[in-house]
């Protein structure tokens, strides 16, 4: 079953919103926040792309580093897709397994990966670096080392890791482990685990939604 890290987030958290999303594919409205976040993408995936001339008068102080990207050729909505072998894969290859976009990739034997973000600091940004440095790592032979970095765009901060190549195997292990259970787990055992995440959830018996909880 292919699988991107939003999905296999949504699995892990609950296995009924997942199954209501991706298998079944009932709408899910989209939030103010997240409306926000996809309108920030854009204005900055626009400036590297060298649409938009300079960022907007609120974001100037993203000028100089959205400078240095362009000059090093960095690519905005870079899409990884991948076979369960990790070999590179056409985002449609119907043997497609994993599939991803970087928001920016700065390509190079030291690579830069960039996510820009518009809300908060959450620990699992750090599973979206691990990740996407896997996928750079997997399907770039010639890298020998990634920076993966979130830069949070309303906080004017900045949050990186580092990966080398010796480390890919690990890596690429640690997300065959946590995705064969999508393969494990037949749509009709995927059940609802309440919790806090229900008061979001627009599948849920207070959204109007098919959940009982």
């Amino acid at each position: 079953m292919k699988w991107s890290l939003s999905s296999l987030s949504v699995f892990e958290k609950c296995q009924l919103k997942y199954k209501l999303q991706y298998i079944d594919k009932l709408p899910t409205p989209r939030g103010a926040a997240a409306s926000r976040g996809v309108e920030n993408h854009k204005i900055f995936e626009d400036r590297i792309a060298g649409t938009l001339p300079t960022l907007p008068v609120e974001y100037n102080y993203y000028e100089q580093l959205a400078n240095e990207v362009i000059e090093k050729k960095g690519q905005p909505e870079y899409k990884v897709s991948f076979r369960k072998d990790w070999e590179p894969c056409t985002w449609n290859d119907p043997d497609v397994w994993y599939r991803g976009i970087l928001d920016v990739l700065v390509p190079g034997p030291d690579a830069w990966i960039i996510d820009w973000k518009t809300g908060k600091i959450y620990p699992d940004h750090d599973d979206q670096k691990h990740l996407y440095a896997t996928a750079v790592l997997s399907g770039h032979s010639d890298v020998r080392r990634v920076r993966a970095e979130h830069i949070y765009i309303d906080l004017g901060k900045r949050r990186e890791k580092t990966f080398d190549r010796d480390e890919l195997r690990g890596m690429q292990q640690h997300w065959e482990a946590r995705a064969k259970f999508l393969d494990l787990t037949a749509p009709e055992d995927m059940v609802p685990s309440p919790g806090m995440h229900c008061r979001w959830c627009p599948f849920s018996a207070k959204a109007g939604g098919p959940c009982r909880f």
